[in-house]
Protein backbone atom coordinates (compact mmCIF):
# COMPACT_ATOMS: atom_id res chain seq x y z
CA UNK A 1 0.00 0.00 0.00
CA UNK A 2 1.38 3.62 -0.48
CA UNK A 3 0.77 5.79 2.37
CA UNK A 4 1.46 9.30 0.63
CA UNK A 5 -1.57 8.08 -1.94
CA UNK A 6 -3.86 7.27 0.35
CA UNK A 7 -2.69 10.48 2.55
CA UNK A 8 -3.48 12.58 -1.11
CA UNK A 9 -6.93 10.83 -1.67
CA UNK A 10 -7.91 12.10 2.01
CA UNK A 11 -6.89 15.63 1.00
CA UNK A 12 -9.14 14.96 -2.00
CA UNK A 13 -11.94 14.13 -0.49
CA UNK A 14 -11.67 16.82 1.77
CA UNK A 15 -11.81 19.08 -0.90
CA UNK A 16 -14.48 17.53 -2.19
CA UNK A 17 -16.80 17.86 0.81
CA UNK A 18 -15.51 21.12 1.71
CA UNK A 19 -17.13 21.88 -1.97
CA UNK A 20 -20.27 20.30 -1.19
CA UNK A 21 -20.72 22.82 1.51
CA UNK A 22 -20.16 25.55 -0.83
CA UNK A 23 -16.63 26.36 0.95
CA UNK A 24 -13.82 26.85 -1.80
CA UNK A 25 -10.42 27.67 0.21
CA UNK A 26 -8.46 25.58 -2.91
CA UNK A 27 -9.98 28.42 -5.36
CA UNK A 28 -7.55 31.05 -2.94
CA UNK A 29 -5.13 28.27 -1.89
CA UNK A 30 -3.31 26.08 -4.07
CA UNK A 31 -3.36 23.40 -1.61
CA UNK A 32 -5.51 22.39 1.67
CA UNK A 33 -2.49 21.48 3.59
CA UNK A 34 -1.20 24.81 3.97
CA UNK A 35 -1.29 26.00 7.63
CA UNK A 36 -3.70 28.37 7.15
CA UNK A 37 -5.70 26.27 5.56
CA UNK A 38 -5.82 23.72 7.85
CA UNK A 39 -6.17 26.52 10.91
CA UNK A 40 -9.44 27.46 8.85
CA UNK A 41 -11.07 23.88 8.30
CA UNK A 42 -9.91 23.31 12.31
CA UNK A 43 -11.86 26.11 12.92
CA UNK A 44 -15.15 25.24 10.43
CA UNK A 45 -15.18 21.97 12.73
CA UNK A 46 -14.96 23.98 16.06
CA UNK A 47 -18.05 25.62 14.93
CA UNK A 48 -16.59 29.16 13.47
CA UNK A 49 -18.80 30.20 10.90
CA UNK A 50 -18.04 33.91 10.47
CA UNK A 51 -16.12 33.90 6.87
CA UNK A 52 -14.64 36.91 8.16
CA UNK A 53 -13.03 35.73 11.29
CA UNK A 54 -11.91 32.20 9.15
CA UNK A 55 -9.92 34.61 6.71
CA UNK A 56 -8.60 36.57 9.42
CA UNK A 57 -6.86 33.14 10.12
CA UNK A 58 -4.60 33.09 7.09
CA UNK A 59 -0.87 33.62 7.46
CA UNK A 60 1.84 35.36 5.31
CA UNK A 61 1.06 35.23 1.43
CA UNK A 62 -2.79 33.97 2.11
CA UNK A 63 -3.44 37.38 4.32
CA UNK A 64 -3.12 39.45 1.06
CA UNK A 65 -6.10 37.62 -0.31
CA UNK A 66 -8.68 38.57 2.37
CA UNK A 67 -11.29 39.47 0.25
CA UNK A 68 -11.05 36.38 -1.79
CA UNK A 69 -11.20 34.40 1.23
CA UNK A 70 -14.13 36.18 2.73
CA UNK A 71 -16.02 35.41 -0.38
CA UNK A 72 -14.46 31.75 -0.39
CA UNK A 73 -15.31 30.64 3.10
CA UNK A 74 -18.94 31.67 2.57
CA UNK A 75 -20.63 28.54 2.09
CA UNK A 76 -23.20 26.11 4.11
CA UNK A 77 -21.03 24.25 6.50
CA UNK A 78 -22.79 22.52 9.16
CA UNK A 79 -22.44 20.15 11.77
CA UNK A 80 -22.25 17.02 9.97
CA UNK A 81 -19.66 18.39 7.58
CA UNK A 82 -17.71 19.24 10.55
CA UNK A 83 -18.11 15.70 11.81
CA UNK A 84 -16.90 14.27 8.57
CA UNK A 85 -14.09 16.67 8.06
CA UNK A 86 -12.74 16.13 11.29
CA UNK A 87 -12.74 12.30 10.69
CA UNK A 88 -10.97 12.90 7.26
CA UNK A 89 -8.32 15.29 9.03
CA UNK A 90 -7.63 12.23 11.88
CA UNK A 91 -6.98 9.27 8.91
CA UNK A 92 -4.60 11.81 7.46
CA UNK A 93 -3.02 12.63 10.66
CA UNK A 94 -2.79 8.99 11.01
CA UNK A 95 -1.33 8.12 8.02
CA UNK A 96 1.34 11.37 7.94
CA UNK A 97 2.28 9.50 11.44
CA UNK A 98 2.69 5.93 10.08
CA UNK A 99 5.13 7.92 6.76
CA UNK A 100 6.99 9.40 9.43
CA UNK A 101 7.80 5.92 11.36
CA UNK A 102 8.70 4.43 8.17
CA UNK A 103 10.63 7.14 6.90
CA UNK A 104 12.70 7.15 10.32
CA UNK A 105 12.93 2.81 9.88
CA UNK A 106 14.11 3.12 6.52
CA UNK A 107 17.07 5.74 6.99
CA UNK A 108 17.90 3.64 10.66
CA UNK A 109 18.32 1.00 7.76
CA UNK A 110 20.07 2.31 5.15
CA UNK A 111 22.72 4.46 7.29
CA UNK A 112 23.21 0.72 8.81
CA UNK A 113 24.32 -0.44 5.70
CA UNK A 114 28.21 -0.27 4.86
CA UNK A 115 28.90 2.91 3.00
CA UNK A 116 30.03 2.65 -0.92
CA UNK A 117 33.28 2.24 -1.14
CA UNK A 118 35.49 3.78 -3.83
CA UNK A 119 36.69 1.27 -6.20
CA UNK A 120 40.25 0.32 -5.89
CA UNK A 121 41.59 -0.34 -9.64
CA UNK A 122 42.19 2.47 -11.81
CA UNK A 123 40.37 2.84 -14.56
CA UNK A 124 42.35 1.79 -17.82
CA UNK A 125 43.95 4.12 -19.97
CA UNK A 126 43.57 3.94 -23.81
CA UNK A 127 46.96 5.26 -26.08
CA UNK A 128 45.58 5.71 -29.31
CA UNK A 129 48.14 5.54 -32.09
CA UNK A 130 48.12 5.95 -35.54
CA UNK A 131 48.76 2.95 -37.70
CA UNK A 132 52.17 2.77 -39.37
CA UNK A 133 51.48 3.54 -42.83
CA UNK A 134 50.27 7.00 -42.13
CA UNK A 135 52.50 9.14 -44.25
CA UNK A 136 53.23 12.95 -43.99
CA UNK A 137 51.43 13.90 -47.43
CA UNK A 138 48.28 13.22 -45.87
CA UNK A 139 48.54 16.07 -43.49
CA UNK A 140 48.36 19.56 -45.13
CA UNK A 141 50.53 21.44 -42.51
CA UNK A 142 54.16 21.42 -41.40
CA UNK A 143 52.92 21.24 -37.73
CA UNK A 144 50.50 18.33 -38.48
CA UNK A 145 53.13 16.11 -39.45
CA UNK A 146 54.71 16.09 -36.27
CA UNK A 147 52.28 13.78 -35.20
CA UNK A 148 52.76 10.84 -37.72
CA UNK A 149 55.89 9.85 -36.09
Amino acid sequence: MDLTQERTRHWQRLEKLLEDSLIRVSSVSSKLDTVSARDMVEALITGERNPRVLADLARSKMKAKNAALIEALTGQFDNHHAELARMLLDQIDGLARQIDQLTVRIEQALSALPAAQAPQHRRPRLWLRAPMSVTTAKWPTSCSRRWSG
